[in-house]
């Protein structure tokens, strides 16, 4: 042992010194590691509420953009079933009409005054006029049987050739002909090309019986350029609009290109049979009854539809989802 300023260094007093500092350095090591182990803690419990806050968030924003997808289209689905209904109904009934003033015509065909109708004439193109047409060696009869049309119509041109004159019009190979005499009753075809002016469209048509005898078929045109402006406005709010009929074939669309594109009935698919089994599950939902919010894969794309009772379906890419839909 050494005194040093009359301090006695060694000994007891050295141990209990060097005890101590040994105990304070624990000390301090253990503070430390405590407190690194508690800021970990605190670091992976604020990262952890984070986590959770943004989950929370993204599981309520999600609900809610589901909501308001689910309403939006809900609606606004139901309105255009509605407008394309009643615009089909509009037609049919027209057609209907015409059938029973056809009936009252030629059941009292004896009594009826005789009346010469024109040809189409040039001068009358883009006039609505009434004109006959007829098939290449048909006589001046009114009954479309005997190859004889009477047609109101705007493009008294599309029945006149380069030469000025009148086109033969075969009336008994038009699909809307032949399928509404087989039918027996009032029919809308699929989509088909007018006869001379080439443009898309279908029609409603419906035969005219007189004591068992089919004596005519009257019917009415529904032009896809009629129809396009109504089908083609919702693609300007991020979505778009699809119309099929009852064989499950796209009528009307803004599509261009795809399994959505509208095309002439011998050409156009069924999309129950085409369409991808998910598209083709919705579709036949949707002809049944008025269809939730959905999920559908079609094209390798992922799509949210809500289908309409009537004849009409809308749907928009799931990419729009936080979008206009």
């Amino acid at each position: 042992m050494k005194k040093i300023g009359g301090i006695t260094v060694g000994g007891l007093q050295q141990r209990i010194f060097n005890l101590m500092l040994v105990f304070i350095l624990a000390l301090v090591g253990a503070y430390m590691a405590v407190s690194a182990y508690q800021a970990k803690n605190l670091e992976r419990i604020v990262r952890d509420a984070e986590t959770g806050q943004q989950a929370s968030i993204a599981a309520i924003s999600e609900e809610t953009m589901h909501a308001v997808l689910q309403g939006t289209l809900k609606k606004s689905t139901a309105l255009q079933a509605y407008i394309a209904g009643d615009l089909f109904g509009d037609v049919k009934t027209d057609v209907l009409t015409l059938q029973t003033l056809a009936e009252e015509i030629f059941a009292h065909a004896e009594g009826m005054p005789q009346h010469a109708v024109p040809g189409p004439k040039a001068e009358n193109d883009g006039v609505a006029s009434v004109m006959a047409l007829h098939e290449a060696g048909a006589g001046g009869g009114d009954a479309t049987p005997d190859g004889n049309l009477l047609i109101a119509s705007d493009r008294a041109g599309n029945y006149i050739d380069e030469d000025g004159r009148v086109r033969d019009f075969p009336v008994r190979e038009r699909p809307w002909y032949r399928q509404a005499a087989e039918a027996g009753e009032l029919i809308f075809t699929g989509v088909e090309e007018d006869a001379y002016s080439g443009i898309p469209g279908l029609v409603c048509a419906a035969p005219v019986y007189v004591g068992g005898e089919l004596k005519a078929v009257v019917g009415a045109d529904i032009f896809l350029d009629a129809i396009r402006d109504y089908v083609e406005y919702a693609s300007t709010e991020g979505s778009f609009l699809v119309i099929v009929n009852r064989d499950g074939q796209v009528l009307f669309s803004p599509a261009s290109e795809g399994v959505f594109r509208p095309a002439l009935s011998s050409e156009a698919p069924d999309l129950r049979e085409s369409g991808g089994p998910e598209l083709a599950a919705f579709v036949t939902r949707a002809m049944e009854a008025a269809t939730e919010l959905e999920q559908v894969e079609a094209e390798g794309k992922e799509y949210y539809m809500a289908g309409g009772r009537n004849i009409t379906w809308r749907a928009c890419r799931s990419s729009a989802w936080a979008g206009r839909c």
